[in-house]
């Protein structure tokens, strides 16, 4: 701009008028000459050719490093780690490391949230280190109660009495088959081990609180079972409103009972699901250490798969009972033939086993086993641990049976299907150790029950909780042996259905057992004395038959080892004038039970005691 305004200064232009100014250019340009715009001019002016330069090499470089990253299959760009994920570039470090920030930060108020509502929760202490006292006084008095009823009147409904059970499921089958799959599940969630291994400080050290991390795997393992079953609330006590009315209907129940049944499902139903499982998702949250963002997140964490999922049962599909024998009772005419056809035999052969079983001497078998059982105690009014002693009896000197190879079958087609009796025995002989655990998880109950009972309360409070933990336990122990004779029972059931077919065959066509003549010799060193050594095969197959019908018959309704816990005294001389004289044994034994003083449980006692 400088040396424009010099020229105009040099040349006199500020003298021209504006005439001879437009001849000047006119005469300028017709010898040549060209205007340059001054936008143009100051544009190639100010061009920096060293910047250009250095612009041209930057863009050399990156077509460069362009080129060998097209080249390298492992560029660090597209790399992926062992999780299928891109790496980071260094270019992303600074928002990676602002992300993680946050993250840390969000990370740091879950915990605080989760703390929080563990401590107004009354679950653990502020820290989150130490269970709250309460809470596991909850568990006790309250959600083991809750639990322990769902499974106790799932064996009502379904298991005491099979023909009703069946009815009810077909029923409820033709309104929804999952009806039935929420009543089982809901009774497979209290395990008394389970319950056990929870409460074990609190019942030894109650005084002493207890670290939270130290129940992870128990309180996971219950929170399992409860979380499937959570979202079907409403149709769990629709199922059990329907399951109820159908077993009222069918036993001619009042309405008070129905009603009063109702109001005790909606009251255990709150306390599980409502209760006992929002407390349970925050101690999951707890051991986790963050707050879960989707139901899929918490599934993966407890181990939840789609077969724990309720929703699979079909209409019509088969009851999948806790037992080892189930017996289908639809077609009821073909029953009634084949029992007509049997009923001399098996009554003589019920005959015949309880005269064995009343021939055993019981006190010396008592002391033999006592020492190979849990029970604290010889109690022998206990009709458990008489079954017990019986099992004990039936394993010690007939189970070999189900396991000789002294005893040849032949393997033949029936039906299109291989039958294999050796294999089928051997299964059969698999829920002999099932029916052991049954029986020792009563003696275990029993212990329990008798070790509280030797506490003695000293205030009311004390008195209170003393005589709820006592109640809860007397309850549990009732519905723990009316389940363990059951599944005895069944266990025998199944066991004598297969000894009626090698007995009829024994008799008719002999194509099962090749040698049902031949004699058993035991080895006295090596198997003892049996009651069944020098016996022919077949005599051993009519023994065992004979005395699994008379322990089954025992354990019906007709029995001595059915119904109460104990013996009434005037059932058991009834008994056994009955097997004397031959004749079919039958209730009336139960006419004198209202003159027996002697059963009074100990929460009466306590009773008198107030």
């Amino acid at each position: 701009m400088k040396s424009i305004e010099k020229t105009k200064k040099n040349i006199g232009l500020s003298e021209i008028d504006e005439f001879e100014r437009k001849k000047l250019f006119n005469d300028f340009v017709e010898a040549g000459g060209e205007v340059i715009k001054e936008k143009e001019k100051r544009g190639l002016q100010d061009f920096d050719r060293d910047l250009q330069r250095r612009y041209k090499k930057h863009l050399e470089n990156y077509k460069n490093l362009s080129k060998a990253g097209k080249n390298d299959t492992l560029n660090k760009s597209e790399r992926k780690n062992g999780y299928g994920q891109k790496e980071i570039k260094a270019s992303d470090t600074s928002a990676v490391y602002v992300s993680y920030e946050v993250s840390k930060i969000r990370l740091l108020f879950q915990r605080i949230r989760i703390r929080f509502r563990l401590f107004f929760l009354k679950i653990t202490d502020f820290t989150g280190t130490f269970l709250n006292p309460k809470f596991l006084n909850s568990i006790d008095s309250e959600y083991k109660s809750s639990l322990f009823s769902f499974q106790r009147i799932f064996t009502d409904f379904f298991k005491n009495n099979i023909r009703i059970g069946k009815k009810i499921t077909d029923q409820l089958d033709k309104m929804h088959p999952v009806y039935f799959e929420l009543l089982e599940l809901l009774s497979k969630i209290f395990d008394r081990g389970l319950i056990n291994e929870i409460l074990e400080h609190y019942y030894n050290f109650p005084d002493i609180q207890q670290p939270a991390i130290e129940l992870k795997d128990s309180l996971t393992k219950l929170f399992r079972k409860i979380y499937p079953l959570f979202p079907y609330k409403s149709h769990i006590f629709s199922a059990l409103e329907k399951a109820n009315n159908i077993y009222a209907r069918t036993n001619n129940k009042k309405n008070i009972s129905i009603s009063r049944n109702k109001k005790k499902f909606k009251n255990d139903i709150y306390l599980i699901f409502d209760k006992l499982y929002p407390r349970l998702y925050w101690l999951m949250c707890y051991y986790e250490g963050r707050i879960f963002l989707t139901e899929r997140d918490l599934e993966n964490s407890i181990e939840i798969s789609l077969e724990d999922i309720p929703g699979k049962r079909r209409k019509d599909e088969s009851r999948q009972f806790d037992f080892p024998y189930y017996e289908d009772i639809s077609d009821e005419e073909d029953k009634n033939n084949e029992q007509k056809d049997i009923t001399e035999a098996v009554s003589e052969s019920i005959k015949k086993g309880l005269n064995v079983m009343y021939n055993i001497d019981i006190d010396k078998l008592s002391k033999i086993c006592i020492s190979s059982n849990k029970f604290p105690r010889e109690n022998l009014n206990d009709k458990v641990y008489i079954t017990s002693l019986l099992f004990d009896e039936f394993d010690r000197e007939y189970s070999f049976l189900l396991t000789t190879n002294k005893i040849k079958y032949n393997i033949f087609s029936q039906s299109g299907d291989k039958v294999d009796y050796k294999n089928k025995f051997i299964n059969i002989y698999n829920d002999v150790t099932k029916c052991k655990n049954r029986l020792n998880d009563y003696a275990e109950t029993v212990s329990a029950y008798e070790k509280l009972k030797q506490e003695k309360p000293i205030s009311n409070t004390q008195f209170i909780e003393y005589s709820n933990r006592l109640k809860a336990l007397e309850e549990e122990r009732i519905q723990t042996g009316i389940n363990t004779r059951m599944y005895v029972k069944s266990f025998f059931e199944n066991l004598c259905k297969e000894l009626n077919k090698l007995i009829t065959d024994m008799n008719t066509t002999k194509e099962i057992i090749v040698n049902p003549e031949d004699i058993v010799v035991f080895d006295m060193e090596i198997e003892g004395n049996k009651k069944l050594n020098n016996k022919k095969i077949k005599d051993i197959i009519s023994r065992t038959y004979d005395f699994s019908m008379a322990f089954i018959y025992r354990l019906e309704s007709e029995g001595d080892l059915y119904g109460n816990m104990e013996f009434k005294e005037e059932k058991k001389k009834f008994l056994e004038k009955s097997i004397r004289s031959g004749k079919k044994i039958t209730q009336e034994a139960d006419k004198g039970k209202n003159n027996s003083g002697n059963n009074s449980s100990i929460l009466d006692e306590l009773d008198d005691l107030v």
